[in-house]
């Protein structure tokens, strides 16, 4: 059951129709050509998603390092206040891999515990 596809220039299609902005008209055929090709019940995945490999949930506790994220969320400081703790050369918190800042676990729960003001 294939059917046949014609294609018209912008001109023409402007001529019938009037003037339509870019952005409605290429939401529209999209629309149009999801429904034709019975995509328009698939849900999207975002890009960040589809990307990830599959990883396994380690627990924090069996971690040697941890993002900048999880050591927010471990310890329940911003994520603004660690990076500004990894910044300081003094604390040996953390070291990075390319640009992205690990936090080495056993060290942060030392420095915690050892600091009564940051």
């Amino acid at each position: 059951m294939a059917e046949q596809i014609t294609t018209i220039s912008r001109s023409k299609l402007i001529k019938y129709i009037g003037s339509i902005p870019d952005d409605f008209m290429k939401t529209r055929i999209n629309k149009t050509i999801r429904i034709q090709l019975g995509l328009d019940n698939i849900e999207r995945v975002d890009k960040k998603e589809r990307s990830k490999p599959d990883t396994l949930n380690v627990p924090i506790w069996h971690k040697t390092s941890m993002t900048v994220e999880e050591a927010s969320e471990y310890s329940n400081i911003g994520i603004n206040r660690i990076r500004e703790l990894c910044k300081d050369p003094l604390n040996k918190i953390s070291f990075q891999v390319g640009r992205k800042i690990l936090i080495k676990r056993e060290a942060f729960d030392e420095y915690l515990n050892n600091v009564e003001l940051i």
